[in-house]
């Protein structure tokens, strides 16, 4: 080896003591004072997930897939409209009725009422529907100085139909009979009294001749003629509530469905003129009243 090469491999070698040095000296240096070895290093930053393009489906189009939303949880200060109990003044809380469940094989259960919240319509409340009506509160009399006497009721006044032709087409004796009813029931609650006239005309037509004129007697009368007197005997046991009053009118109606006029029109003015004054005692008095006055 000659001088020049031993030259440099002198300086190389004396460049790598060198280096050694400084970076012993270096890591003296950066370690803790008193010899105490480094602590870790806090960590870095996560880095964020990578971003994932879309894939799209061979075609092109990306299917439709419906948005499910899952509905908040409940708000605890909703479970009870009223968490502090009720406002203080003022119109009182809604509640719903009380329900009385009943169980199989006996028993039941009892749910009682619960506050509405303001704004929530009740149940069976229709909204924009007017209100209830208010409760009907009867009228009260007008007060009585002292002393003094209070006017009596006005008694009802009878109404006199116009007269009838009640003698068209139907036999003498029949209109006898009507003519002489209807002239009894001008007298007050003393018309329902036995018609001597009505025994003859009874007996002739083969029905029971007592003079009491019932039902059985003005459908056999109604075939005659149409004006007919009030019902005077109804059978025992029987109310002005029962069936027999409404049957009578429906037989007369009936009755008018076929008679030729002016009886039909008479028949239906009899079923509309009956209302069982007859009933009770002593009977009602007749109000409308036939005239018979012009009655040929």
């Amino acid at each position: 080896m000659n001088m020049i090469g031993k030259v440099a491999l002198g300086l190389v070698g004396a460049g790598v003591l060198i280096g050694g040095v400084i970076a012993l000296s270096a890591g003296d240096a950066s370690a803790a004072p008193g010899g105490a070895p480094p602590g870790p290093r806090p960590p870095g930053p996560v880095p964020p997930p990578p971003i994932n393009p879309p894939v799209t489906p061979p075609g092109g189009q990306v299917p439709n897939v419906p948005t499910v939303l899952t509905p908040p949880p409940p708000d605890p200060q909703e479970a009870d409209p009223f968490p502090n109990g009720p406002p203080a003044g003022g119109t009182p809380p809604l509640t719903t009725p009380p329900v009385n469940i009943p169980l199989p094989g006996g028993g039941s259960l009892n749910v009682p009422p619960i506050a509405i919240p303001p704004g929530v319509v009740p149940p069976g409340a229709l909204p924009g529907a007017p209100p209830p009506p208010p409760p009907f509160v009867p009228p009260q009399p007008l007060p009585v100085a002292p002393g003094a006497v209070p006017p009596a009721p006005t008694p009802a006044q009878p109404v006199v139909i116009p007269p009838l032709n009640i003698a068209a087409s139907a036999p003498s004796d029949t209109v006898d009979v009507v003519t002489s009813m209807l002239a009894e029931e001008r007298n007050g609650t003393a018309w329902r009294k036995v018609n001597p006239l009505l025994k003859l005309w009874q007996q002739k037509r083969g029905l029971v001749a007592d003079g009491d004129f019932g039902t059985k007697s003005a459908l056999r009368m109604a075939t005659e003629i149409g004006t007919l007197p009030i019902i005077r005997g109804w059978p025992r046991g029987s109310f002005k509530e029962g069936p027999l009053l409404g049957e009578y009118q429906s037989s007369l109606l009936q009755l008018a469905e076929s008679a030729p006029e002016p009886r039909a029109t008479h028949l239906r003015l009899a079923a509309q003129r009956e209302q069982g004054q007859g009933f009770g005692t002593p009977p009602q008095p007749i109000t409308r009243q036939i005239n018979i006055d012009a009655a040929g």
